[in-house]
């Protein structure tokens, strides 16, 4: 199973908002089920990861470049991350969703 997944983005002001709409729910979930993730600006990449700037944004998985350049699509993050292996519940409860005010609040129902 995946262990970490690093997010990098772009200098580039002019990112599409649906992209990182996307991109920060997709992190957001993978966070949930419990996967570290670390998402960093093209400024504060930290010395260990050696990325070029010139190729972000990029995506990292278990230290691996996966993608560079581009957001990656839908079926490249199906590629590389088993969704349906991801545990379902927001965790907000130990039961899972039984604490969740209502199943439109529910991140993984």
């Amino acid at each position: 199973m995946i262990r970490k997944v690093i997010w990098i983005d772009a200098l580039d002001e002019g990112s599409d908002p649906v992209e990182e709409t996307r991109l920060t729910l997709l992190l957001e979930r993978l966070e949930k089920a419990g996967i570290d993730v670390e998402r960093w600006d093209a400024l504060s990449i930290p010395e260990g990861l050696r990325i070029d700037p010139s190729t972000l944004p990029a995506l990292m998985i278990d230290r691996e470049v996966k993608c560079a350049g581009i957001y990656p699509t839908a079926e490249e993050w199906r590629k590389w991350i088993d969704f349906d292996a991801l545990p379902r519940s927001c965790g907000c409860a130990a039961g899972g969703c039984s604490g969740c005010p209502g199943s439109a609040v529910c991140h993984g129902a």
